[in-house]
This record gives structure tokens, sequence and C-alpha cells, in this order.
């Protein structure tokens, strides 16, 4: 049976963001480059990104390739969204480096879709 170790440390990410946005958000989004807040929207990222986990953590144990490539998509299309919006001015510029990150996640996976 195949283990895509790639989405295994995309779950790791999200569990990482979505714990760290819960619990500390106003530690982590100023190092972004966005202000304290005490509205609601951040807990709900916090809470988008700790669901992803359970969908990460089946599919990595999958062995459909089409279900791996759609999250290989859907994180192409999650960082050149993002990307653009850093490099229109919508978005701090510290989000590009976190892009290439993410970016480098989905290639890792994509290539791991090719060796199995």
């Amino acid at each position: 049976m195949t283990t895509y170790k790639s989405i295994y440390a995309q779950m790791a990410m999200s569990l990482v963001s979505g714990l760290a946005l819960l619990t500390i958000p106003n530690k982590l989004i100023p190092l972004l480059g966005v202000e304290p807040t005490k509205e609601i929207w951040i807990y709900g990222i916090g809470l988008m990104a700790l669901t992803l986990c359970f969908y990460y953590f089946q599919i990595a144990k999958t062995t459909d390739k089409k279900v791996v490539m759609g999250t290989v998509y859907g994180r192409i299309f999650f960082t050149t969204t993002i990307s653009i919006l850093a490099i229109l001015g919508k978005a701090p510029l510290i989000f590009l480096p976190l892009q290439i990150f993410e970016f480098s996640l989905a290639m890792w996976g994509w290539w791991e879709t090719k060796q199995n």
C-alpha cells in the first residue's frame, strides 16, 4: 500500500497552523503583517485548518492518485492566488516565502504520485 508522506507533512502544517490560530492568534498574525484582532474570523480559519487534518490523514493512507492529485491542484491554486494577492499589495509580502513552502509540499505530492 502506498503512503503519501507529503500529505502527512501537509497535515502537520495544517495542525500547527490551526492550533496556533485557535490558541495564540494575536501572537501569530502580527508576524504575518496582520493587525491583531478580537473578531471570530481568525478562529474560523484555525478551525478550517484543523478540519483539513482529518481529510489529509485519510488521503495520506489512500492509494488513489487522483485524490492526492486533487490536493496538489488545490494547493497550487491556493499558493498562486495568495502570491498574486501579495504581489498586488493586497496581502503582506511575508506570505510569499510561506507560499513557496506550500508549493514545495504540493510538488512533493505530485512527485510521489509519479513514483507510485
